[in-house]
Order: C-alpha cells, then sequence, then structure tokens
C-alpha cells in the first residue's frame, strides 16, 4: 500500500513538473528613432500567380517515340543438365564392352553361390558380388 501511495505521488510530481512552464526572459529592445504611427490604410500584399507557358511555334517539339514492331526470339529448349544419366541418355552412349571376370567364392548356400566379380569401366575396374544358381557351375581359372 505504501509503495503504491508513494507511485502515486512520484507520478503526480512529475506531472506538476511538466506542466508549469519556464517563461523565456524578455529581451530589452532599443527605441526607435521615432514614433510610430499607423496608417490609415493597409496595402494588401502582392501576390504572384505562375502560369505555365505552352510551346509556341518557335519552340522546338519534343520527339515523341515510335513503337516499332518486332518479332519475339524463338524459344528454345534447354536440356536437362541429368539427361545424360537417364534411361534415354544412357541408350544413345557408347559403352566399350569388358568382360565380366568372376574372383572367390565367397559364401555357399542352398540354392545359390555367391561370388565376387569385377569387370572394367572408363579404365577403372567395378566390383561387386553375383549370386548364382548352384546348378550353375564356375570354372575359376
Amino acid at each position: 500500500m505504501r509503495a503504491k501511495c508513494l507511485l502515486i505521488l512520484l507520478l503526480l510530481l512529475g506531472v506538476v513538473g511538466c506542466a508549469t512552464a519556464v517563461s523565456p526572459t524578455a529581451t530589452p529592445v532599443a527605441p526607435t528613432a521615432g514614433p510610430i504611427v499607423p496608417t490609415e490604410t493597409a496595402v494588401p500584399p502582392q501576390v504572384i500567380h505562375e502560369t505555365p507557358t505552352l510551346p509556341t511555334s518557335t519552340q522546338n517539339p519534343t520527339a515523341i517515340p515510335t513503337v516499332t514492331a518486332t518479332t519475339p526470339p524463338v524459344p528454345t529448349a534447354t536440356p536437362h543438365p541429368m539427361t545424360p544419366f537417364t534411361i534415354d541418355g544412357l541408350r544413345q552412349q557408347a559403352f566399350p564392352g569388358g568382360v565380366i571376370q568372376v574372383g572367390a567364392l565367397l559364401a555357399e548356400e542352398a540354392a545359390f553361390s555367391r561370388y565376387a566379380i569385377s569387370y572394367p569401366r572408363d579404365s577403372r575396374p567395378i566390383t561387386g558380388t553375383c549370386k548364382m544358381p548352384v546348378m550353375v557351375r564356375v570354372s575359376l581359372g
């Protein structure tokens, strides 16, 4: 309760402090040479209105740009960057043939035997495994 009263008191002091204005100090004015005599009729100030001037026959008119019809460029198809790696793209490439070499027997199961294999591709060997049915016998050599 005391804090609430203190807060209200501070707010009131702030409002009262802001409400009182400090009057500016008057600066002394030097007396004029003679008394100021008001005139009976006041002369209204002159207002000058500028009107835009229109071009005359002596001025050169501004050239109006002309619009010329041009034919739009024909859009061309941009090939997709992955096109060489699609099925159609791979079919169009020539791959040099290589011999698949069957390596060591890795596992023998009931119906299949798993072998290590390799074949050349772009002067690098590609390796992997291959499962073959047991009825097919491979001579390692």
